[in-house]
């Protein structure tokens, strides 16, 4: 027999943790991780790495015609053949490779286009869940990388400073 779940079983509650003092850093950046890990883009803002150690995400370049079919010169430099102007110009042998190059290149801007909404929303989602006080701290950064390393910065606790606030809660 298949039992049912009653509405309040049904429903899912959401935490937020606003980021409002060093206390709530972890507990903040954890939810951030978890959203980016969710996305798949915790790779791309990690801010425990450096920048430059960070992969890009950048625009695939569409194919064209005249890549597929460049001009043809013979051994002097003459035009044999001229590059092809537009897909209708290509032999069917070379519209079978650009149609493949076309497909790749397709699902390659939709992976991008994931990433680049991914991003965005992470860096909204930043930006929704700090203080009213603190946005001057990111303010000035674009991207998601950019504002974590900028609020760490500011906020993550030392070890030090830890340690003391751990002692004192159960002092």
């Amino acid at each position: 027999m298949a039992t049912s779940l009653s509405s309040t079983d049904q429903v899912i509650h959401k935490t937020a943790v606003i980021l409002v003092t060093s206390k709530d850093f972890h507990n903040w950046l954890f939810l951030i991780k978890d959203a980016a890990l969710n996305a798949d883009v915790w790779h791309y803002i990690n801010p425990d790495l450096e920048k430059d150690t960070l992969p890009k995400n950048v625009s695939p370049k569409k194919p064209s015609p005249q890549e597929i079919q460049p001009a043809q010169l013979d051994a002097n430099g003459g035009v044999l053949r001229d590059a092809a102007a537009s897909v209708r110009n290509l032999d069917r042998d070379r519209l079978a490779v650009y149609n493949a190059e076309f497909l790749f290149y397709r699902d390659e801007l939709q992976e991008f286009n994931r990433i680049r909404k991914a991003l965005a929303e992470i860096s909204t989602y930043i930006g929704k869940t700090i203080d009213v006080r603190h946005i001057p701290v990111i303010q000035d950064h674009t991207d998601p990388y950019d504002q974590l390393k900028a609020l760490s910065k500011h906020f993550c606790p030392t070890d030090a400073s830890r340690k003391r606030e751990v002692a004192a809660e159960y002092n």
